[in-house]
């Protein structure tokens, strides 16, 4: 590997090929132009990293050729160095731009010491830039795992943010099932891979080492590693291998896979792979716990709302689902329905068959309830064995056909535990029609619904009552 590339451009062809000598016995590259506009246009065509010229060359002179170069965005970074006589003002050269200067007679060695130090000073320079901007790459792509906590996303991050930092032909997320014979692709950059998401470990021998090994494989050249030579078909990849460590294993290993054609990785994009996949691992476990809590969350939620024995909505969040459907009903003047059922001789089931029984009894109901109602309606228990439906968007006809399904479900059902004892139930339904400026509440509809339930079962059981408003000037 040369130490940098130098273009001397002077109008002495042997001085030239001379200092070119000198460079090249200490590894430094060299090319040559013996005018102005030659070594202008070498600049483009050669790119060197430093230029040497004499301020005074034919078609155009040195300080022309520094100005030009300087103001090409192009070849601003090159560095350029200035030879002049020792009469030459020295101010001018730096003038138009020039790194430094110096002043013949030349001593041969003290021009090789300043050609190789600027050459070190602009690899240093190099060195920090790429340095720099692949410390800005690791934090961008830090804060994007760091703010992400739904696992889809973050996989397609590590794929896409890696592939763009690195250049490379194939990049993919696999997850390894537990069996270790498939993978399937939780990510790639490559659209293709949608329409074959799974693959055998088999086409895969560097995943396999990947896995038995729990570290980073690494080929430089698959021409050279007989099994991937195999599966290549003899063409010339690098290929890199790594497992995301995660403690969560249960779904299958998580392995992050790079292909580049012909071109290896070089030390630092493996570091740089390494440094990803590491903040990668900590950022799915964060992700894994924080949707393990959510779905606890949800399981909490959902728990909290439901009546523990039959499964429907307890009273607290019927309640609330009835002031909603309530104001609902108010503002968009749509009528709103409510059933109170009741188990007809409850107390004697619990008293000849057992609180079990009872209890079972009490589970059936509630299933046929669920069974009896549509999607937007709801179902909860109102207490001891009496349960409360809110029928949204249904009139007091409608409330009554559904009442008497309810009432019909539960005549007809064969209840356990309770022998050849038929099971009946009582409901009172109430509805708040469109305009209705008496019902002030859900307190006045659940009231409604209850004093039709007490007429029902007044009046033999085992039937359904529409609650009716006592005719004006009639007390009730």
């Amino acid at each position: 590997m040369t130490a940098g590339k130098v273009l001397i451009v002077l109008n002495d062809a042997s001085e030239a090929r001379a200092i070119a000598d000198r460079l090249g016995e200490n590894g430094i590259e060299t090319c040559i132009a013996l005018d102005g506009i030659t070594g202008l246009a070498a600049v483009s065509e050669q790119k060197p990293d430093l230029v040497l010229c004499s301020k005074s060359l034919p078609k155009m002179s040195g300080l022309e050729v520094c100005k030009l170069i300087k103001r090409n965005h192009r070849h601003k970074h090159v560095t350029v160095l200035v030879l002049l006589g020792e009469d030459d003002d020295t101010v001018s050269s730096l003038e138009v731009g020039a790194n430094d200067y110096l002043i013949r007679p030349l001593h041969m060695a003290e021009l090789v010491a300043a050609i190789r130090s600027h050459l070190h000073s602009k690899t240093s320079i190099t060195k920090l830039k790429d340095d720099n901007k692949e410390l800005a790459t690791i934090l961008e792509i830090s804060e994007m795992l760091a703010f992400t906590l739904n696992s889809s996303d973050l996989h397609y991050i590590i794929v896409h943010e890696v592939a763009k930092a690195l250049a490379v032909e194939r990049c993919t997320l696999l997850r390894v099932d537990p069996s270790g014979q498939r993978a399937t692709i939780e990510a790639s950059m490559s659209p293709d891979d949608a329409d074959n998401p799974t693959l055998r470990l088999s086409d895969l021998p560097e995943v396999r080492r990947c896995l038995a090994s729990n570290r980073m494989v690494y080929v430089e050249d698959t021409r050279r590693d007989p099994e991937l030579n195999l599966v290549h078909e003899g063409q010339h990849f690098a290929v890199l291998s790594t497992p995301l460590a995660t403690r969560q294993q249960s779904a299958g290993r998580l392995v992050f896979r790079m292909v580049r054609q012909a071109e290896p990785f070089t030390y630092r994009e493996i570091k740089f792979c390494q440094i990803v996949t590491t903040m990668a691992g900590n950022a799915l476990e964060n992700a894994s716990l924080y949707e393990s809590l959510e779905v606890a969350h949800a399981q909490l939620t959902e728990i909290s709302k439901k009546d523990p024995l039959t499964d429907v909505f307890n009273r607290r969040y019927l309640f609330e689902r009835l002031e909603v459907e309530f104001a609902r009903s108010v503002r968009k003047g749509t009528p709103l329905s409510i059933l109170l059922l009741d188990v007809d001789h409850f107390k004697r089931i619990n008293d000849d068959f057992g609180h079990q029984a009872g209890d079972a009894t009490l589970i059936s109901i509630g299933r046929l309830l669920r069974d009896s109602l549509r999607g937007q309606d709801l179902v909860g228990r109102y207490g001891g064995e009496e349960f409360l439906v809110v029928l949204p968007e249904t009139d007091q006809e409608g409330s009554r056909l559904v009442a008497e399904r309810i009432r019909c479900a539960v005549g007809e059902h064969a209840f356990q535990g309770v022998g050849q004892r038929k099971v009946t139930a009582s409901l009172g339904a109430a509805v708040r029609e469109p305009g209705d400026t008496t019902t002030r509440g859900v307190e006045a509809l659940i009231a409604q619904a209850d004093r039709a339930l007490y007429e029902a079962k007044d009046s033999g059981r085992d039937r359904v009552i529409c609650y009716q408003p006592a005719p004006e000037g009639v007390e009730t």
